[in-house]
């Protein structure tokens, strides 16, 4: 489940931590009104999003290859979504796999870190117009 979602860094850098399962409906929730957020940022060059999930694991019989496809689909990706950071330190084969393969049919530059700290040092790595900053800043 969605525990929070927050600015990590204003209007660039969202994070969406998960706790427990993460089902059909927080995977719903996550593309259709995180897309509708990162969409009302047209003046952003980009916004990245970080899915803190290192205490969440997924259901893998219930998010499958193809749900995750039609999911995507019915709302394609924002024009300022930057990358996508999905925070876990044991990714199973077959999510990574399910993972990669629909976010290189839809172009969304992704990528699987294990921490926190290296999530925020790789995004800073390929977008210098991010400013620094580490702490928790506002809800959405």
């Amino acid at each position: 489940m969605i525990d929070s979602i927050y600015w990590q860094v204003p209007n660039r850098v969202l994070v969406v931590r998960f706790e427990g399962e993460i089902s059909k409906p927080d995977a719903w929730y996550v593309v259709e009104d995180i897309y509708q957020t990162i969409e009302q940022h047209t003046h952003t060059p980009s916004v990245h999003v970080i899915y803190h999930a290192l205490n969440a694991w997924m259901n893998e019989e219930e998010i499958t290859l193809s749900f995750l496809y039609s999911l995507v689909k019915i709302h394609p990706r924002p024009r300022q979504l930057g990358w996508s950071i999905y925070v876990h330190s044991e990714s199973t084969t077959a999510f990574r796999f399910v993972s990669e393969s629909v976010t290189n049919l839809l172009h969304i530059r992704y990528r699987f870190i294990p921490t926190m700290s290296a999530a925020n040092a790789f995004l800073h790595s390929v977008d210098s117009t991010l400013p620094r900053s580490e702490s928790k800043v506002s809800s959405v």
